[in-house]
């Protein structure tokens, strides 16, 4: 069983997708950062249960305003989880 710390930002490149800036641009430039944590604990041969955690951030007025601006619930930031099942053959 090992753990496995992880980061990442992203950065868009006036992906429509993103909504626009504050000022009715495509929004271009970096909009948020993220840290993980995740662990692969075996289960029998060839199977695996692989949690991980995460949190996840706006960054800066733009990232934070195109963010809130396609969030379902508009927040800017969120913290989540998710669980994976791997079979090996």
């Amino acid at each position: 069983m090992s753990l496995t710390a992880g980061g990442s930002l992203g950065f868009n490149l006036g992906d429509k997708a993103m909504g626009l800036n504050e000022d009715g641009e495509d929004f271009t430039g970096l909009y948020y950062g993220e840290v993980s944590l995740a662990t692969s604990i075996p289960l029998f041969k060839n199977v695996t249960l692989d949690p991980r955690i995460a949190y996840s951030t706006a960054l800066g007025d733009d990232g934070e305003f195109a963010i809130e601006s396609i969030s379902a619930d508009g927040k800017k930031d969120v913290f989540y989880g998710s669980v994976a099942i791997t079979a090996a053959f």
